[in-house]
């Protein structure tokens, strides 16, 4: 039955999954030509400057990626009232757990693209001695990020169903009323505090939040 539940979670994400791999693998590469305009030596404020944007998209795009993985098989079921999940002969949390497990498995494709990309950008690329590389520690932290977003996007579907877009507004909006409330009652440590505790470590975004680099000192 697991088994079973595996090869559905496959060929309704796959798609999806293999569009989501092939944009990290390429997205290295696209940035360090845009931003530097050829795979040539360069000056090395000049390649760290380039390599930064690197973070800033891969954010983006695992955030993306790992909302379509979560809300896919989700919206399939929807859009059959959820007769598949109800008509298995298991129980509805073992459904949801195997689902969620296997979605999350599935992230480890595009890291593994995106460390296959950062490696082959990085060999078309003349580091000067000083700047050392980390595509390990890159493809480590999208797979973190995309982790999160899975997660997140995960539980917001199946406990708000379709209003989960409504409810991830609804929290958000909630999250700047208070920052914003806090602050115009001149409490700005508190709003400062509540920032902290999201968006830096160990806060639950602060994966997306910290720096991310390919080449570095």
């Amino acid at each position: 039955m697991i088994a079973m539940l595996v090869r559905t979670q496959w060929a309704w994400t796959r798609n999806a999954l293999f569009g989501f791999a092939a944009i990290a693998f390429l997205a290295p590469a696209l940035t360090w030509r845009i931003a530097s305009g050829n795979f040539q030596s360069a000056p090395a404020i000049q390649i760290l400057s380039g390599f930064n944007t690197v973070g800033m998209l891969l954010a983006i795009i695992a955030l993306m990626g790992s909302f379509a993985i979560a809300a896919l098989p989700w919206t399939v079921d929807a859009e059959a009232r959820h007769v598949y999940p109800l008509s298995l002969p298991i129980p509805w949390t073992q459904f949801v757990a195997t689902r969620y497990v296997a979605g999350a498995a599935s992230l480890l494709l595009p890291a593994l693209a995106l460390y296959a990309g950062a490696l082959a950008t990085l060999a078309m690329v003349e580091l000067p001695p000083l700047l050392q590389a980390y595509p390990g520690a890159l493809a480590l932290r999208f797979f973190l990020a995309a982790f999160v977003a899975y997660s997140a996007t995960f539980a917001l579907q199946y406990l708000a169903g379709r209003q989960a877009v409504v409810a991830a507004l609804l929290v958000l909006l909630a999250l700047v009323g208070v920052g914003i409330g806090l602050w115009l009652l001149g409490l700005e440590d508190a709003a400062e505090a509540v920032v902290q505790f999201f968006f830096e470590w160990p806060g639950p975004l602060a994966v997306f939040t910290d720096p991310w680099t390919l080449i570095d000192v």
